[in-house]
């Protein structure tokens, strides 16, 4: 996926820091869901990295799963 298409993404209360991480997020695993989900998964993804949010188990297990790909 390119810059272009990832940038339509950003949210314009997003700081420099969150659209980074989700940035990368979306780049990373932009062919593993469809687009909704995508979208939906990278902002729980910087919430739990950002602001320490929690989420459903199953959720948490996902995130934590598609994380360790981010390395």
């Amino acid at each position: 996926m390119s810059d272009k298409k990832i940038s339509k993404y950003r949210n314009a209360f997003e700081s420099s820091t969150e659209w980074g991480l989700r940035r990368k997020f979306l780049k990373v695993h932009h062919d593993k869901f469809d687009e909704d989900r995508l979208v939906c998964l990278s902002m729980c993804y910087v919430n739990i990295e950002v602001y320490g949010c929690t989420y459903p188990a199953p959720v948490m297990k996902c995130i934590q799963r598609l994380k360790a790909e981010l390395k």
